[in-house]
């Protein structure tokens, strides 16, 4: 069972976000009881959503993400319960919900009515009629490991869990979408003082997939990645939960740094990550908050593109016949008081090789950063990357911005 939305509705790639706490007459119960309706055209109506559980690891000494799979020889991983609890969530598109009910009386034994900005949904618990909706926004082939998404496809290499090497927006103007990525790169060089260097890029850095959890609004894909040198960790330990939702990505990293690189890192210790894109996407327009102005991606470094302010960029966009990616990084407040920024990566020359790549040459869009300036520790950078729909024109980025921030949820539980 599908919908179809007005195009206000079609353009809104928000998703509502409920948490345990904000439902305290549920907690304790059994998810599997529940359910998602709303009101529309005088009609009860099944919209997809689902609830992501967390239990304690034991390793980690916190609460994590309950996975549907996990690739770990562990045999104790956290394992769900089945009962809602405070830090657990509820999701679904905003763009389902529907009008406010006139009546719920009777139809279960609890119900608790939604107010999202004026629109409503209903959750039910122990309905007294059973009414599904199996609509999936975002399906994940683990053997591939592959994302296919409302508004756009990623796939990541099979023998480096952290190497993206397809990314396909589903926005683009002309033509079918097609792959717009070389692949995303993650490249360092760490200078030891007084001793040598140590040259990081994604293919050498140990990675594996840890788990997943799947569901039709969000899918959760865990990894973890470090580099050594012999039986020595010489970069930071990274866990990850990838967050793919129906138009976006969310990747909160923590970064475990065991090195302080003010003692022991010459000035030279620099790295980069972000998307390399290929010729497929020339043509496109970037620009950033600091670059208001768009300058063009075509392999050749205009005198404009040599120009752009590089320091503290925290989002910027690339749009073009091909598709859209609006990209943005919430960097941690402790990196910010050492006098860590983040910084703006950006090549367009053809002729500039960095291999291992397919498509010889960088059209490179990402973030930098100075590892020598970096004090060891745990830190935390939340990185977006957003899809938009079609209706994207430049200048509008400040509304698809605000669309992956989940809205405030009103909660009334009707007696």
């Amino acid at each position: 069972m599908g919908f179809t939305w007005p195009a206000a509705a079609a353009s809104n790639i928000t998703v509502v976000e409920v948490t345990g706490k904000q439902l305290p007459e549920l907690l304790g119960k059994d998810i599997s009881k529940m359910s998602v309706r709303v009101w529309k055209a005088g009609k009860w109506q099944a919209i997809p959503f689902q609830i992501d559980e967390k239990a304690s690891d034991k390793i980690s000494s916190k609460r994590s993400w309950v996975l549907e799979k996990a690739f770990s020889r562990r045999s104790d991983l956290p394992t769900s319960d089945g009962k809602l609890d405070e830090d657990e969530v509820l999701l679904f598109m905003e763009r389902d919900a529907g009008e406010k009910s006139p009546a719920v009386n009777g139809l279960a034994t609890q119900v608790a009515e939604l107010n999202i900005n004026g629109s409503y949904a209903y959750l039910f618990y122990e309905a007294k009629q059973e009414m599904k909706n199996d609509l999936f926004y975002v399906h994940y082939n683990p053997q591939d490991d592959s994302i296919d998404a409302l508004g756009y496809k990623n796939h990541f290499a099979n023998a480096h869990a952290i190497v993206q090497d397809e990314l396909i927006p589903k926005n683009a103007r002309n033509g079918n979408p097609m792959n717009i990525l070389d692949r995303f790169k993650v490249r360092m060089l760490l200078a030891l003082k007084g001793l040598f260097n140590v040259n990081v890029e994604e293919d050498n850095i140990t990675s594996a997939k840890i788990g997943y959890r799947s569901g039709p609004i969000r899918l959760i894909r865990r990894v973890g990645a470090y580099k050594s040198l012999g039986p020595i960790r010489v970069t930071p330990k990274v866990q990850s939960d990838f967050f793919f939702y129906p138009y976006y990505v969310q990747i909160p990293t923590q970064l475990d740094n065991p090195v302080d690189g003010r003692k022991y890192l010459n000035e030279n210790s620099k790295g980069y990550a972000g998307f390399d894109f290929t010729e497929f996407f020339y043509g496109a327009k970037f620009y950033s908050q600091r670059n208001p102005s768009p300058v063009v991606i075509d392999g050749s470094m205009s005198e404009q593109e040599k120009n752009l302010v590089t320091k503290d960029v925290t989002w910027w966009v690339a749009t073009g016949d091909k598709g859209t990616v609006v990209v943005k990084i919430n960097w941690d407040p402790d990196l910010v008081k050492a006098g860590v920024t983040c910084d703006l990566y950006y090549v367009d020359d053809r002729k500039s090789l960095k291999p291992p790549e397919m498509d010889p040459g960088e059209a490179m869009v990402g973030f930098q950063l100075n590892a020598a300036i970096i004090p060891s520790g745990h830190y935390d950078i939340y990185v977006t990357q957003i899809f938009p729909p079609l209706s994207f024109e430049i200048g509008q980025e400040s509304r698809v911005l605000s669309q992956v921030n989940h809205p405030t949820v009103n909660v009334n539980f009707i007696p």
